[in-house]
């Protein structure tokens, strides 16, 4: 198995919907490995058309900054189409990553859960 394949394993999306919101919550490891799979993810989140749309990043051990990136291109994304779009208060190496881009304050927080 290579790392990429081990990445990939410690890695999972699940989404819930209601009426006015999807969220995707996002566990383990976002790097450049899954980026392809949470935008698809996110696609398909949007296909509906949702008021809403909330990332939950609160069971995530790590990001890097492709997964960043995706993050900040989702929310412009949203925010063209009309659609708010909050992530859920990043911690640990996430946490610091956002506090090291500056990048906290970018986003709408939304309680986790």
């Amino acid at each position: 198995m290579s790392d990429l394949d081990a990445q990939s394993i410690a890695f999972e999306i699940t989404e819930r919907r209601d009426a006015a919101q999807t969220t995707l919550e996002l566990k383990g490891e976002f790097d450049l490995g899954v980026v392809d799979g949470v935008r698809a993810a996110l696609a398909g989140a949007d296909r509906d058309a949702p008021a809403r749309i909330v990332i939950d990043i609160s069971g995530l051990t790590f990001m890097d900054s492709s997964g960043l990136a995706l993050l900040v291109e989702a929310r412009q994304a949203a925010a063209a189409a009309g659609r708010q779009f909050a992530i859920t208060q990043p911690r640990g190496q996430v946490q610091r990553l956002f506090q090291l881009t500056g990048m906290l304050d970018g986003f709408v927080l939304h309680a986790a859960g």
